[in-house]
C-alpha cells in the first residue's frame, strides 16, 4: 500500500482525475517528449513491477543509471521507488 500523500498517490491522483493532461515535456531531447500522466503512472507502474520481480523490495538500496535528462531523469527516478 502506498503511504498517503507520497509522489506515488499524487502521481496515482492525477492519472485518475486527469489522464490525458500533459504531466512531463521533456523539450531538450532530440524528438521533443511529452507524457500525459496517465502515460507516466503506467511506464511508473511498470518499472515498479519489473523491480518486485527482480527481488528488489522495501528497504533496498537501488543503484540507478540514467542519462543526462533533466527533470525526466528525476522525475521517473522517484516514481518508480513505488512504496511496496
Amino acid at each position: 500500500m502506498a503511504i498517503p500523500g507520497s509522489a506515488w498517490d499524487i502521481l496515482a491522483a492525477a492519472a485518475r482525475d486527469h489522464p490525458h493532461r500533459l504531466a512531463v515535456v521533456d523539450a531538450t531531447a532530440a524528438s521533443h517528449t511529452t507524457l500525459t500522466y496517465l502515460q507516466l503512472f503506467r511506464r511508473a507502474t511498470s518499472l515498479a513491477a519489473f523491480l518486485r520481480r527482480e527481488g528488489v523490495g522495501r528497504g533496498d538500496m537501488l543503484a540507478v543509471m540514467l542519462h543526462n535528462c533533466r527533470q525526466v531523469g528525476s522525475l521517473r527516478t522517484l516514481l518508480c521507488l513505488r512504496p511496496v
